[in-house]
């Protein structure tokens, strides 16, 4: 999915708007690409935005928007989740990051296990005064907006995509995105529709990843046999 303005985007408008599941989405080449907002003052709730691959976009991957009506001044959003989404490369018209909320009203916002590598701006912006849930992400990249933020339990680094300029964000063997995630609130299947979680660096322990991909171990990996003819 790509185009000029935003991929995907949830309002709730005037009206009291819930239980929105945004899931498995592959978004690029947009001006933003998953935002959420509430224009005229509809109260936003139980919105869970998770394995999704948003990437080289022009702006943000993942946003939270605090713009509306004339005369709308509140635009609350509440209890939102942002969790196992890839977020890559977004900002490539000079500004924009990974995540970006600029939103005072809202309140339940987690980020988590989220990966969010070579955003243009920074990583994590949160441009209000809200608090905001962020843990266990993979942090790669700069973070030079005054409003960046790490989180608690964060794994800093590159997270060894198995080739990014392909658009292929699955997870090399030594990513230190495999088994550093959190279950809590985890979704219990990945972008391809593997169960969550896997034992990716094979220690006999399955934890959650980080990202939109589980990472398979090679003895859960399935192989035709070899049959040779005379």
């Amino acid at each position: 999915m790509g185009g000029q303005r935003t991929c995907l985007y949830i309002d709730a408008w005037d009206k009291h708007t819930f239980n929105i599941e945004v899931y498995q989405n592959t978004t690029h080449h947009c001006g933003a690409s998953i935002t959420i907002a509430s224009e005229k003052g509809g109260l936003l709730e139980h919105v869970n935005i998770y394995n999704n691959i948003v990437y080289q976009n022009k702006s943000n991957g993942l946003e939270i928007g605090n713009w509306g009506e004339p005369g709308i001044f509140v635009h609350p959003i509440e209890n939102v989740h942002f969790i196992n989404n890839t977020a890559y490369n977004n900002g490539t018209d000079g500004w924009g990051g990974g995540f970006f909320n600029e939103n005072p009203d809202v309140s339940g916002i987690v980020v988590r296990n989220n990966i969010f590598s070579q955003n243009h701006t920074s990583q994590i912006i949160n441009e209000s005064t809200a608090s905001l849930t962020v843990d266990h992400n993979l942090i790669d990249g700069t973070q030079d907006d005054e409003n960046a933020i790490n989180d608690v339990n964060f794994v800093l680094g590159n997270p060894l995509f198995i080739r990014a300029s392909e658009a292929n964000f699955h997870l090399q063997a030594n990513s230190p995105a495999i088994d550093n995630g959190s279950a809590v609130d985890a979704p219990t299947n990945d972008f391809d529709g593997i169960p969550r979680p896997q034992d990716g660096d094979e220690d006999a322990s399955a934890i959650h990843d980080i990202g939109a991909f589980e990472k398979l171990t090679y003895s859960e990996i399935g192989y035709l046999p070899i049959v040779q003819s005379d």
